[in-house]
């Protein structure tokens, strides 16, 4: 596998632990470190349960379709895992925390890429 923004090739580590698991990896980690500058988490409070946001921070000027799926790849993965509704947008504000509030859904899983 070649490194989508600088051609490097990617050689993954193979251990008895992830032997049969199968793993893209998209970006090279010194790529992905440029990218990616910011990963944060919090939690917040609503009627029904609460709301477990994530969101990342990164570079926009080498945007590609390609790569911003590489990035939520972990993030929709933990959303399966926690079997959990999900919902994915631009950036949160107070109309949008009011609307899911107001859902009685319980716990929601939120993604934001800024």
């Amino acid at each position: 596998m070649k490194c989508l923004k600088c051609m490097e090739q990617i050689v993954p580590i193979t251990t008895f632990k992830n032997i049969f698991k199968k793993r893209y990896q998209l970006l090279c980690n010194k790529c992905q470190k440029e990218l990616v500058y910011g990963y944060y988490h919090e939690i917040i409070p609503i009627n029904s349960g609460k709301i477990i946001h994530y969101f990342i921070k990164y570079n926009e000027i080498d945007s590609n379709y390609e790569i911003d799926q590489f990035l939520l790849e972990p993030l929709y993965q933990e959303a399966l895992r926690l079997k959990l509704p999900t919902f994915y947008f631009d950036k949160i504000d107070d109309e949008i925390y009011h609307i899911l509030d107001n859902l009685i859904w319980g716990d929601l899983l939120v993604i934001t890429i800024s």
